[in-house]
Formats: structure tokens, C-alpha cells, sequence
């Protein structure tokens, strides 16, 4: 079912609600956020490769910012 909301974009009114109540019954949401974890970290690391710099820093701040956003 939550395929099917993913697939025509969560168009319909319900969607959305759907598709979180859908996550909640299930290890969704803690699978979704250790992935985005994993991807972050990937992120830094790659980003470490890179001279210190402002830039740098700023997307190290906005990959941390990813994982604790509400919405």
C-alpha cells in the first residue's frame, strides 16, 4: 500500500497521513532514519577529504540538520 501512495506522489488528500500512520506500524521510520544516518556519515566522510574551509562547514552543519528536522 505504501508503495502505491509513494508511486502517484501522495496526490490525494490522505496521503501523507497514510503513509506515516503506515511507517509508524511498522520499523519504517527507524530503518528510514539509521539509512539517513549511514548517508550522512558518508557525507562527512567525503566532506573530510575537502581542506577546512566556511563552505565545508556549512554543509557539515546541513547534513547534521538533515537528521534532526522535524519536517
Amino acid at each position: 500500500e505504501l508503495q502505491a501512495l509513494v508511486s502517484r506522489g501522495f496526490s490525494q488528500a490522505d496521503d501523507v497521513a497514510r503513509g506515516v500512520m503506515l511507517l509508524e506500524k511498522t520499523d519504517g521510520m527507524a530503518r528510514a532514519a539509521q539509512l539517513a544516518g549511514a548517508y550522512v556519515q558518508r557525507a562527512k566522510d567525503a566532506l573530510s577529504k575537502l581542506p577546512p574551509s566556511n563552505a565545508r562547514q556549512a554543509l557539515e552543519t546541513l547534513a547534521d540538520k538533515v537528521l534532526t528536522r522535524k519536517s
